[in-house]
């Protein structure tokens, strides 16, 4: 697998001002059964997939699953996605074409690296204990464990839920896509005119 440094990464992805910029890990529970989880640095919005194994397609799959609905809905909101280096996400190169993102790669051991991520996965494990066959849980029951996430108020958001960060900035960045469109559209008619 040949990607991308994490430090790499573009500086907007650090200062947690944009929405676009995504971290995502593999909870492992009891036998081959783990969940696909991904954070949102700005909002913190979780997106929890589960899967039966953590074979790279298999994994690859969920990723899509997961992002792929918002992506195609407000183009932008997934920019970058920030991983550890195991062999389930080996595909991310056909991830990044697929969601027109830029995958990048925590150093080896570095998991404080991934810190949204690592403490979505700690906030996910009040729900989901490390001796949870995660296989057992239904596709219900893993989504309601991230809208408890993604509707807890956070001292961090100024206690506004990860929700209500999440729908909010897709709902600016979408005015903002809008209005370029519009002045485009008024740039090329005032050419046409002429």
């Amino acid at each position: 697998r040949e990607g991308k440094p994490l430090s790499e990464r573009p500086a907007a992805a650090l200062d947690r001002v944009t929405l676009g910029h995504w971290e995502g890990d593999t909870m492992v529970g009891v036998g081959l059964s783990r969940l696909v989880t991904l954070v949102e640095r700005h909002s913190r919005f979780v997106v929890v997939v589960p899967v039966k194994d953590g074979c790279a397609e298999t994994v690859l799959a969920a990723i899509l699953h997961g992002l792929y609905p918002w992506q195609s809905a407000v183009p932008g909101c997934v920019t970058s996605i920030a991983w550890d280096n195991g062999s389930e996400f080996a595909r991310h190169a056909v991830l990044d074409l697929a969601l027109g993102c830029t995958s990048y790669f925590a150093r080896p051991y570095a998991s404080w690296e991934r810190g949204s991520n690592e403490n979505a996965n700690g906030l996910i494990r009040q729900y989901a204990p490390k001796k949870t066959d995660l296989g057992l849980l239904t596709d219900v029951q893993v989504q309601r464990i991230a809208d408890r996430l993604n509707d807890r108020p956070r001292e961090v958001l100024a206690f506004r839920t990860p929700r209500e960060v999440f729908e909010a900035s897709l709902i600016a960045m979408q005015r903002q896509q809008k209005n370029r469109c519009l002045r485009k559209a008024r740039a090329v008619a005032q050419v046409q005119r002429k």
